[in-house]
Formats: structure tokens, sequence, C-alpha cells
């Protein structure tokens, strides 16, 4: 694969990772008054955001990170399982913080919660150091 088809691969990953986080995070903003565990997630999806915006911005030299395309991807698939459970939590607009709270305590343990929020952290760590290998 050359170059440039390689980071217009990378690109497409990390527009579906992009898109699972802004989701994911724009369903989870809307928690008011939850545990720990959801003010966890939303921190680590921001770090997530601004990393991969930063990864995007390189895409000049994806070419130096072979591992990059699958660290990202292995990402998106995580993101896009969670989207995916979330995506049944759907509401209408009226009292949407207080009945997106209630669904989602029924459908996750503050356990899953957990788990959720180390795993974006895990990918977040990942990514920051194929970020610096990729500045060098």
């Amino acid at each position: 694969m050359d170059g440039l088809s390689g980071a217009a691969s990378v690109i497409t990953v990390f527009g579906l990772a992009l898109s699972s986080t802004k989701v994911i995070y724009s369903v989870v903003s809307g928690i008011k008054n939850g545990p720990k565990a959801i003010q966890q997630i939303m921190s680590s999806l921001q770090d997530l955001l601004k990393l991969l915006q930063q990864l995007i911005g390189c895409t000049d030299q994806f070419y130096l990170a072979a591992d990059l395309e699958d660290s990202v991807g292995r990402c998106a698939q995580d993101l896009k399982a969670f989207e995916h459970q979330l995506a049944k939590l759907s509401l209408s607009a009226d009292n949407r913080a207080v009945r997106v709270w209630k669904n989602v305590k029924a459908t996750f343990q503050e356990k899953d919660l957990e788990r959720m929020s180390a795993l974006v952290q895990r990918h977040v760590a990942a990514l920051s150091l194929q970020l610096q290998i990729v500045e060098g």
C-alpha cells in the first residue's frame, strides 16, 4: 500500500473513531448527578477527542507508524460497541437528563461504566504514545 492510500485508510478509521466518540460523549454528557464513573468517562472521552484531532493533523507522517491504523481500529471497534449499547437508550428531548441517567442505570452497572472509562483511558495512553512516535 502506498503512503497516500495508507493515510486515506487511517483517516477513514480515525473518522469512525471520532464519530463514535462524539456520539458517546453527547449521551454521557446529558447525565446529571451520575456516579463518579460518568465524570471519568467524560474526561477520558474529551482526552480521546483531542488526541484523535491531533492525530488527524499528522496525516502526512502516518507512514512512519505502521501500528497506528491497528490501534485506532481497535479503539474504533470498542467505541462502536459502546455506541451500540448507548443507542438503545434513545430519548425524546423532554426531561432528557433524568431519563438518560435512569436508562443508563438500568442498562449498565457502575462496574461497566468504570470498565468503559478504563478502556478509553488505555486507548488514550496507547494513541498518545504513538503520536509521540509519529511526531518524533
